[in-house]
């Protein structure tokens, strides 16, 4: 019970960390070591490094840096790493299809917490994909992907708006999809030949 209230306090703290890192931009050269934190051989050095890239958020062109570091962390024997990384792949902006399959498995993580982290990523990253132009490919390979985050978390969603979000990118992605497919392909005019 006093650990679910620990973990309660450390997720609403982290949540407020994060609104107040909307005001200050990274330093790239500190988000380079957090990434490379995420290796080291301590849990609170791990878990510390993940919850700064969760609450920086954005990491731009260091996001898909940071992915491998990630993956790692979600295999954790800690709770606490895999809860924070998981968060982190909500918030980093990396791979959007890499980040939904890294994050797949952990829908059944013994802990609830983790699950619940990895759900809300998910979720997250759907609704950045709903209001963004993909090619057909990158289409193709998140429609994948949701659909199989949408089906493991409808057996039980901690919250039914991240299955109606990820429901909805699925439908958004299948209509752009379906269009791509309709249009005629574009014809080349040439200048006429004098």
């Amino acid at each position: 019970m006093i650990e679910k209230a620990i973990r309660f306090a450390i997720i609403g703290s982290l949540a407020l960390l994060l609104l107040l890192s909307e005001l200050f931009a990274s330093d790239p050269t500190k988000v380079s070591e957090w990434i490379e934190q995420l290796g080291h051989p301590s849990t609170g050095v791990r878990v510390q490094a993940a919850a700064k890239l969760a609450e920086i958020g954005k990491l731009g062109s260091l996001a898909d840096n940071s992915l491998e570091p990630l993956s790692k962390c979600l295999h954790d024997p800690n709770n606490n790493v895999r809860l924070y990384a998981s968060f982190a792949l909500g918030r980093i902006e990396a791979d959007k299809e890499r980040s939904v399959s890294l994050l797949i498995p952990l829908l059944v993580d013994p802990d609830e917490h983790v699950r619940y982290s990895a759900e809300w990523s998910i979720s997250e990253i759907a609704r950045s994909v709903s209001v963004q132009k993909l090619s057909e490919e990158k289409s193709r390979g998140l429609l994948g992907v949701f659909k199989s985050a949408e089906n493991q978390i409808s057996r039980n969603a901690f919250q039914e708006r991240h299955v109606l979000t990820i429901k909805l990118a699925r439908e958004i992605l299948e209509n752009h999809c379906k269009k791509l497919v309709e249009m005629p392909p574009k014809i080349e005019q040439r200048p006429a030949l004098d």
